[in-house]
């Protein structure tokens, strides 16, 4: 179909996945869309390739990378689609769902390399939040893959994969477990450095220097045996108020 048809048909199944519920998909059915999502996948790396290469060729002009940004405009909103049939899954079955999304991880391994496009980290990331949110402390299993760019992430230049990384270490903080202690302690430094910049009240940065808040405010409550609170406390304060980011604010104020 045209992009945009795919496009409603990709979200349209993921609020029926959400709605139906567990056992809306056999085995069958599970399988078969997620050799699509192969496919899209796939395809989403190598048109960013041939991309690379018009941007590299002879006859490239201003004309090229308007038509060329289209494109990844286009591939960059297939890929939230992709992600958000992936978080109706998630939600759907948790952990159950490893088992399938290990026949697909290998592209949002390469998806959160440093190497890629910050799109690419952008969405990744979020996909890794969503293994980490409802897969629990099992998510262990993919931390060789998550744990550095999560990390990593929280002081990139860009403010979405900066949002991303932040949520992840939240999400680490109160899903992941004890095992993950040590993960969060090594976050708080980055995140705080995230909440000082002297521009992280911007319209740009709001929205990821709350969810920074929010993730130090969740290691606090939930995953604090490697951290000293009463010394990270003050500082915490003195970040309030929140007031942008409507889903994170009730973490933050919660723990007053």
């Amino acid at each position: 179909p045209e992009t945009y048809v795919r496009h409603e048909h990709m979200f349209s199944l993921a609020k029926c996945i959400e709605t139906l519920g567990k056992g809306c998909m056999n085995e069958e059915s599970m399988k078969e869309l997620l050799k699509i999502l192969d496919v899209l996948l796939k395809q989403h790396f190598e048109r960013a390739t041939e991309r690379l290469n018009k941007r590299k060729d002879e006859d490239y002009d201003e004309i090229v990378e308007e038509q060329l940004e289209d494109e990844d405009n286009d591939d960059n909103y297939t890929l939230g689609k992709i992600a958000d049939i992936l978080h109706a899954l998630f939600v759907t079955y948790k952990e159950e769902f490893y088992s399938y999304f290990d026949l697909i991880v290998v592209h949002f391994i390469k998806m959160i390399g440093s190497d890629q496009p910050w799109s690419d980290r952008q969405w990744g990331l979020c996909v890794f939040d969503d293994v980490i949110e409802f897969g629990g402390p099992a998510c262990v299993k993919y931390q060789q893959y998550f744990l550095r760019p999560i990390i990593e992430g929280v002081s990139d230049k860009n403010a979405a994969v900066r949002q991303a990384a932040a949520y992840g270490c939240g999400t680490l903080a109160i899903n992941g477990g004890p095992a993950f202690a040590a993960t969060c302690a090594e976050a708080l430094p980055r995140l705080a450095e995230m909440i000082n910049d002297p521009e992280s009240r911007s319209e740009e940065n709001i929205n990821p220097t709350e969810n920074a808040i929010s993730a130090v405010t969740k290691i606090l409550q939930h995953n604090n045996s490697n951290i000293n609170v009463d010394e990270i406390l003050p500082h915490w304060l003195s970040w309030l108020p929140v007031w942008e980011d409507t889903d994170e604010a009730p973490y933050v104020y919660g723990y007053l």
